[in-house]
């Protein structure tokens, strides 16, 4: 795996300690990330298919801004820590 991990911690403010790669994901690489700051691990999400992109070039800002809107909700789902389109 050859996936820059320099932007997450960029966005997190602390430094990727051990990463692995996560089962799952049909459009998309996943990824466990560890911190030096943080006890608990985020998980980084890579679209990778460039035809999705391409059909659906604002998915990145979409799938954020129903993370947000979740986020303020009583249903569980992640909490968005940073989106880069």
């Amino acid at each position: 795996m050859t996936t820059d991990l320099s932007g997450v911690a960029d966005a997190v403010g602390s430094a990727v300690v051990a990463h692995d790669r996560l089962v799952g994901g049909a459009a998309s690489t996943v990824i466990r990330c560890r911190f030096a700051d943080r006890t608990e691990p985020l998980v980084l999400r890579v679209i990778d298919d460039r035809a999705l992109l391409r059909r659906e070039p604002d998915i990145i800002d979409r799938e954020a801004e129903a993370l947000r809107i979740l986020g303020g909700t009583p249903l569980t789902a992640p909490t968005l820590v940073a989106a880069d389109c």
